[in-house]
């Protein structure tokens, strides 16, 4: 019985990975030295909350928490029959598109996720296998090709909550 999917197969003697950034470089022993001294800080954590959107007055606890899903936590194996992951997503809701390829691209980042509330109900799903799954993998059937991606992402979702208006409401 023909199969309508094909194995995919890639033969390389070399692989460049494209555009990475992070390749060349280098931690000198001054960087070393200036990271040790700010983690023994005591305000550390309070200091890197504070740097992110330092316009906008307040909101202490969303900058930590973002803050803590940027620098990741970390992730565990345990005798090698249970892996722990280490990465912490956030959902923030605020009162007023992606697919699941860029929870893919993001691998071992942070993916961000604006309007979530828009997204349809297939990439939802696709980023939720993600998220749930000690594995962080999405599954992708595509032009017959059936595979599984690494996602080891955290994930920041935004979306905008709808209130129903006062006239609405009831009270019993």
């Amino acid at each position: 019985m023909d199969s309508p999917f094909f194995s995919t197969i890639i033969e390389a003697n070399h692989v460049n990975k494209k555009e990475d950034l992070f390749t060349a470089f280098r931690l000198t022993e001054e960087d070393e030295k200036e990271m040790r001294a700010l983690a023994r800080d005591e305000r550390i954590r309070k200091r890197i909350a504070k740097s992110i959107a330092p316009s906008i007055y307040g909101h202490e606890d969303i900058k930590t928490i973002l803050a803590l899903s940027l620098f990741g936590g970390v992730s565990k194996d345990l005798n090698r029959k249970l892996r722990i992951r280490g990465d912490i997503n956030v959902l923030l809701l605020a009162v007023p598109t992606l697919e699941g390829g860029a929870f893919i691209l993001a691998d071992k980042g942070t993916c961000l996720i604006d309007e979530l509330d828009k997204m349809n109900d297939s990439d939802r799903t696709s980023i939720h296998e993600a998220m749930e799954q000690h594995w962080q993998s999405i599954s992708i059937s595509k032009a017959g090709i059936v595979t599984t991606l690494q996602a080891r992402s955290s994930c920041q979702s935004y979306s905008w909550t709808v209130l129903p208006s006062p006239s609405s409401r009831t009270l019993n």
